[in-house]
């Protein structure tokens, strides 16, 4: 689970980092092109968070397949 918090804190990050850039950029203080590479770090932050998320998924589920209970499969 710690993956997933760190994969959550990066996203929030680059969220962070857009939203600002988005203002300077309205507010005439960066050019297009950072804005634009700014917009495109946030997708790649959705991407491995997602990512990310789909691995545990499935280790949880090999993990509660391998012990015979899927109880912790769906209670995660």
């Amino acid at each position: 689970m710690v993956v997933t918090k760190k994969m959550g804190e990066r996203l929030k990050s680059a969220s962070d980092a857009f939203n600002s850039l988005k203002l300077s950029y309205e507010a005439g203080l960066v050019d297009f092109t950072r804005l634009a590479q700014s917009q495109y770090e946030l997708q790649q932050a959705e991407i491995n968070n997602a990512g990310a998320q789909l691995i545990l998924q499935r280790s949880l589920l090999e993990i509660s397949v391998a012990k015979g209970d899927l109880n912790l499969f769906f209670n995660c």
